[in-house]
């Protein structure tokens, strides 16, 4: 496609755009490159309109000349050329309006609140269902063992994760077809469960918003596997849920967005409002 400088060009959900091309552990060798050419098509434009719920500074400092410290990288118009535009909180629905998130100092504590949600279920309490988000393939695992020992049945557990060596011997259980159905239908299957839980098999494209809602609490437990942004797109499948319930590992990071301070600040952008940190 030949590009002509009065074009302009839109991009949609950019900060996972910008998150998959700057990310070295997805593109590899060829991520300057295709960074470059990227940057290249955008400069040929007089205007570029990049859309997303959770853009932030960061998204911001890999795109601009002057906050680009990388030499191999290179950077669009100077900051003062960008133009920011937030549409006001109170024009968005109920449902997208901002939530607390609350950020848990361990992981176990996170387990603690879903074994509490697990006891509710047992007892008849609807008020327990939960979805539970994360970025590694085997705890999702973890939280349906977790389930079943307290007495919940694996039919009404929905597990949604990539395939990995770790979980070989559990994949055959993650029941494609019910996974299928429910990505197709989510608001008309979700009945069928008291608990999902899942990777970052799912990060955007699939929303919960029945009204009554069918899940009451959402929890996330993120070790800095996944991007920010690819987190947060997890937190935002449930629209329905009150507030989030969170763990976040500062200390496994890989280079890119992953650090616990950028997914904080994405996660203002996103409408969530970080306490208890």
């Amino acid at each position: 496609i030949l590009f002509k400088t009065e074009d302009c060009i839109i991009i949609d959900e950019a900060s996972q755009v910008l998150d998959h091309i700057a990310n070295t552990k997805i593109m590899g060798s060829l991520q300057a490159q295709t960074w470059c050419a990227f940057i290249e098509l955008l400069n040929k434009a007089n205007t570029v309109i990049s859309m997303d719920a959770g853009l932030s500074d960061a998204d911001l400092e890999l795109l601009v000349k002057e906050a680009n410290t990388d030499e191999d990288l290179q950077g669009l118009a100077p900051l003062s050329n960008v133009k920011i535009y937030d549409m006001p909180i109170n024009a968005l629905p109920e449902d997208r309006q901002y939530k607390p998130l609350h950020v848990l100092p361990d992981e176990s504590l996170v387990l603690g609140q879903i074994n509490n949600c697990c006891e509710l279920i047992v007892s008849g309490n609807n008020h327990g269902r939960f979805i539970f988000a994360c970025d590694s393939v085997t705890l999702p695992w973890v939280v349906s063992d977790l389930a079943i020992d307290k007495g919940i049945s694996s039919e009404r557990i929905l597990i949604i994760t990539g395939k990995s060596n770790k979980t070989a011997h559990l994949d055959k259980k993650q029941a494609p077809k019910r996974v299928e159905d429910f990505i197709a239908d989510p608001d008309g299957q979700s009945y069928k469960y008291d608990i999902i839980a899942y990777s970052p098999a799912i990060d955007s494209g699939l929303s919960l918003k029945k009204n009554p809602p069918q899940f009451h609490n959402l929890f996330a437990v993120f070790q800095g596997v996944a991007s920010a942004s690819s987190c947060l797109q997890q937190l935002k499948r449930l629209r329905t849920v009150n507030s989030v319930t969170a763990f976040l590992d500062p200390g496994r990071t890989v280079k890119g967005d992953t650090d616990e301070q950028n997914m904080l600040s994405k996660a203002n952008a996103a409408g969530l409002t970080p306490s208890e940190i």
